[in-house]
């Protein structure tokens, strides 16, 4: 299957998302692959959904709108893929397992919840890099 960031974002949303709103969520998401989200340049945020409203990031999380090659672009020049694996083993066993369980179910192979935080990350910078995540298995 191939998947694109709506897809990514909504699989991980029921697990992750917490009190978040979906627009939230997706800055969440970005914010944490990126090394130093939060810092600013000349143009805003270095994270560029910092700078976006909140009807275009839910588009972005709902897919009627894809993230711009440009957006992506800026993001994956700060890819850390460490911070984002990080911020998926801050959740419980429980959650990583359910997020390997769904991983599965949509044919993305051999993950389980020790290796689930590293296949994210794998999958969120692909998706950022290519546009998409295709599973070779």
């Amino acid at each position: 299957m191939e998947f694109t960031f709506t897809i990514f974002a909504n699989v991980l949303y029921p697990h992750c998302g917490g009190d978040l709103n979906k627009a939230d969520f997706v800055t969440k998401l970005i914010d944490k692959i990126m090394t130093k989200p939060a810092a600013l340049s000349e143009k805003g945020y270095l994270n560029p959904m910092r700078n976006k409203g909140a009807r275009i990031r839910y588009r972005y999380f709902d897919g009627t709108r894809p993230i711009p090659r440009q957006v992506a672009n800026k993001i994956s020049g700060y890819i850390n893929k460490s911070r984002f694996e990080y911020f998926i083993n801050e959740f419980s066993e429980h959650t990583r397992i359910n997020i390997a369980k769904v991983l599965n179910e949509k044919g993305i192979s051999s993950v389980n919840q020790k290796n689930v935080h590293e296949k994210c990350a794998d999958i969120i910078e692909k998706i950022l890099i290519d546009g998409k995540y295709e599973d070779v298995a």
